[in-house]
């Protein structure tokens, strides 16, 4: 507040949107500074006595009290000076001390009653009652907002973010005191200390096998396994193309996405490679020469016998 003249006495609505807080108690500003001063004087080995009149040497005042209709989201509030004696002295812009005055405090309930993340506080209908320095008597002063234009309606509007509070209830500016907590990722309420496991090189993932799951905090920054699409502890796997969620698959040959079956597989060799391609040389007199695959019924003749003979490929068949 500016003000030319010393005040004994403003009265001023307030109004709350949304409506979700009480204010409770107001406290006027120039008393609240005013014992501030005296505090810190008392701490520097001042008696009480003596504190206060240093206080009111620096230019400080006892102030007025300040009443409240009726604690709630809207309301009147009204400062006077109980025994009439007391005042808010001059307070303007090159006065020398703080070129203004704090008018009152507003102090809101820990409750909030509704949510919301910012509350408008309007602040209107001014009345204010100086003291006229050289009659000593009571005068009405004229009173508007801080831009000083009674055309554009004499009313003062500000706002103020609303505290958050963590999963346990506790308002963040008391977690200094109650303590600090956050929810895992079912929702479960713990304590801050345990952020300190996001990233420890744990998994603490969906099963919860340390009690907790951090799962949804970058897949616990890492320490479980990601799928190939990405999904933290996902089913999702690559194929033998390397295509996530192909479908491609290892034939009978070890061929990828190849077609063979039982039997069909080529292992090279008269080929020109040099290698065998599955033909076996039956030595011996009136031997001859067939291919088989896998385990087959070969007819082959050894000297001068013929015989069927059912054996695998890799083993061929020797003269002993």
């Amino acid at each position: 507040m500016v003000n030319f003249f010393a005040v004994d006495g403003y009265q001023f609505n307030f109004s709350m949107d949304p409506d979700i807080v009480d204010v409770i108690v107001p406290f006027d500003g120039t008393n609240i500074q005013f014992e501030i001063c005296i505090s810190q004087a008392m701490e520097v080995g001042m008696d009480e006595t003596v504190a206060t009149a240093y206080c009111e040497s620096e230019g400080y005042s006892s102030g007025l009290q300040s009443l409240i209709s009726s604690p709630g989201t809207s309301g009147m509030v009204m400062g006077f000076d109980i025994n009439g004696v007391s005042s808010i002295p001059a307070g303007y812009p090159g006065d020398g001390f703080n070129e203004g005055n704090l008018l009152a405090v507003l102090v809101l309930h820990s409750e909030y009653s509704g949510a919301g993340s910012e509350v408008a506080v309007t602040i209107s209908d001014f009345i204010v009652s100086g003291v006229n320095p050289f009659t000593g008597g009571s005068v009405t002063l004229n009173a508007c907002d801080a831009d000083l234009d009674p055309f554009n309606g004499c009313f003062d509007v500000d706002s103020f973010a609303t505290p958050s509070t963590n999963c346990a209830g506790i308002v963040s500016t008391y977690e200094g005191v109650y303590g600090s907590y956050f929810s895992d990722c079912v929702g479960q309420c713990v304590p801050s200390s345990y952020e300190g496991w996001v990233g420890d090189g744990w998994c603490d993932g969906s099963d919860a096998a340390w009690g907790i799951d951090l799962s949804c905090y970058d897949c616990d920054n890492g320490d479980c396994a990601s799928d190939c699409a990405g999904d933290c502890e996902g089913t999702a796997t690559s194929d033998c193309n390397g295509d996530c969620n192909g479908t491609a698959e290892l034939d009978y040959c070890g061929e990828c996405d190849g077609g063979n079956v039982a039997n069909e597989c080529d292992d090279g060799g008269d080929d020109g490679d040099g290698g065998d391609d599955g033909r076996r040389r039956v030595q011996g007199a009136g031997a001859v020469e067939h291919e088989c695959d896998g385990y087959e019924t070969q007819r082959v003749g050894v000297w001068h016998f013929e015989a069927e003979v059912d054996y695998p490929c890799a083993i061929g068949l020797h003269r002993s």
